[in-house]
């Protein structure tokens, strides 16, 4: 997540209005910009001093924004990590131009919120702990970026960033929407129709990655309305992100006709029809494999969950937990497990893939096994958000519709991990239960001022519990924990390497030295007998 490190009480800034469209259209192909002055300039900021860190994509989205703009006509500033005079300074030239029809600035890096004022960051840009106001003097307001627009037909904005506040006590940021639309604008108006586009929405956090800058390259490069090009931005990158990000568009002063950078003549667009379907499959949770019955030997089963999108006010965006159940999944087909992954998952679908998982499990362990066979294996992986009862010392899986706020509201709302191990104690099945999920507290509870993740978790025979962290702490979704495990599963070398207590040993200690310490992964549990992961020797 890109963010500004900031202690004050902020207020996130990412409110929008409705996506508004012209009763009149009006083609102005071939190109736009071949009879029109287009201008555009391209921020992009990579490197911060700490604590603000680095960005990786950041340079890389920008250059292929601007070969976009550039194809379609426009003329370009770039500006590659300067300094708050250096944009200053070319804000300055780029609003004193003259006879300039449409007009775009598109920003990528670190962006933040002082209550209702809201800043971008510099390449030197600097937290001073305790020091509002030589923190701010350091920033930019992004009204300066919208008052510099020079067009006098279409004025577009592009922040791919997320304006949100952090906090004393998380040392994290936590995006919280943002209901005063009076306060968007920044006082800034103007009967010029201007476009505000956001790569995420209200509340929400904008990724370090190309989802957004790939689909905004593309929507300047396709034809038809440039403002329902946008639009579409919104179902490209949600599947492109797996439902982690969303992008927010709103329009002022609107006119009563199109503006098309390439023609506004457009063939019937399938693919835009299969996007939405696309994300509306991602919103419903979808699931690929199938477990099958196998009477000659007891089999190894593994479902694993990855949420992202989140779909409530209750629980932030993600954007790792799809790809470490990817990840992890041809890991494990390779070692022999049969294999069902499952994609952000609401409560009614994750309670029935978890009771299907323990049936098909309960089939494969009652089979009657030769005397060299091995136990049936079952392998769960969830990685999303989880949270606890601590009062009752109980662990809960978040499914992406969940509402649970508070600890008393878990229940209802959310997946134990008990409901998930009951009834094996009932065969001599094996459980591997990885819980990937301790990213932070319920909003309203005493853990967020004091303890936070998970409880610690009861032992029973048969069953080896790994978190991606201890007890009481937070795991961070780019600790590289899912990776770790499937490369050290696959890993060559004698068969006994593969058992899996040397196997989650190596990974925590891989975890704890990648995140210098700041995180370490656990287990909990034994098995009646030895696994491996590859073949027994």
């Amino acid at each position: 997540m890109r963010f500004l490190f900031l202690t004050s009480l902020f207020s996130v800034f990412l409110c929008f209005a409705a996506f508004a469209q012209s009763d009149q259209m009006a083609d102005v192909s071939p190109k736009y910009c071949e009879t029109a002055k287009c201008s555009a300039m391209v921020i992009a900021v990579s490197e911060y001093n700490r604590p603000l860190g680095s960005l990786t994509y950041s340079e890389q989205g920008a250059r292929r924004v601007e070969d976009s703009l550039e194809s379609s006509g426009f003329e370009i500033v770039s500006l590659y990590d300067p300094t708050r005079v250096e944009i200053i300074n070319a804000l300055y030239d780029f609003g004193a131009s003259e006879g300039v029809d449409v007009s775009l600035i598109y920003f990528v890096g670190n962006g933040g919120a002082f209550g209702d004022k809201k800043f971008i960051a510099p390449t030197d840009a600097a937290f001073v702990r305790d020091d509002k106001d030589q923190t701010m003097d350091t920033l930019l307001s992004v009204t300066e970026l919208y008052r510099a627009q020079p067009g006098t037909s279409l004025r577009i904005n592009v922040m791919n960033t997320a304006f949100v506040p952090a906090t004393e006590t998380s040392k994290s940021l936590v995006p919280v929407p943002q209901n005063d639309d009076e306060n968007y604008f920044d006082g800034v108006g103007s009967d010029v129709e201007t476009l505000y586009l956001f790569s995420a929405q209200p509340g929400e956090p904008s990724f370090d990655s190309l989802a957004f800058p790939v689909a905004l390259s593309n929507a300047l490069e396709q034809p038809g309305d440039l403002i329902r090009t946008f639009a579409r931005l919104r179902d490209e990158v949600g599947v492109a992100s797996r439902m982690a990000q969303f992008p927010e568009l709103r329009v002022q002063g609107v006119q009563n006709r199109s503006i098309c950078l390439i023609t506004c003549i457009v063939e019937t667009d399938a693919q835009s029809v299969s996007v939405a379907q696309q994300l509306k499959a991602l919103e419903d949770g979808v699931c690929e494999g199938e477990f099958f019955d196998d009477a000659q030997a007891r089999g190894r089963l593994a479902l694993l969950i990855g949420n992202n999108g989140y779909r409530t006010t209750a629980w932030s965006k993600l954007s790792e937990p799809v790809r470490d159940a990817e990840t992890l999944s041809i890991a494990l087909e390779s070692t022999g497990f049969q294999v069902r992954k499952c994609l952000n998952l609401g409560l009614e679908k994750l309670d029935d893939e978890i009771q299907n998982f323990k049936q098909a499990l309960s089939m494969q362990a009652e089979v009657d096994p030769s005397d060299d066979a091995d136990p049936a294996t079952a392998f769960f992986y969830f990685s999303g958000h989880g949270a606890a009862d601590s009062e009752n010392g109980v662990n809960y899986l978040i499914p992406t519709d969940s509402n649970a706020e508070s600890a008393d509201t878990l229940r209802g709302e959310a997946i134990s991990t008990e409901r998930i191990i009951e009834g094996l104690n009932t065969t001599d099945a094996r459980m591997i239960m990885v819980i990937d999920a301790c990213r932070n507290a319920l909003k309203y509870s005493a853990e967020r001022s004091g303890s936070k993740g998970l409880v610690p978790f009861r032992r029973r025979p048969n069953l080896y519990i790994a978190s991606a962290t201890q007890p009481g702490e937070v795991a961070s979704e780019k600790s590289g924990y899912a990776q770790y495990l499937a490369e050290r599963i696959i890993a060559a070398g004698p068969v006994y390497e593969s058992e899996v207590d040397l196997v989650f040993r190596d990974v925590g200690q891989q975890v704890y030295v990648a995140t210098n310490g700041k995180q370490r992964p656990m287990t909990e549990g034994y098995f009646n007998g030895r696994f491996y992961f590859q073949s027994s020797p």
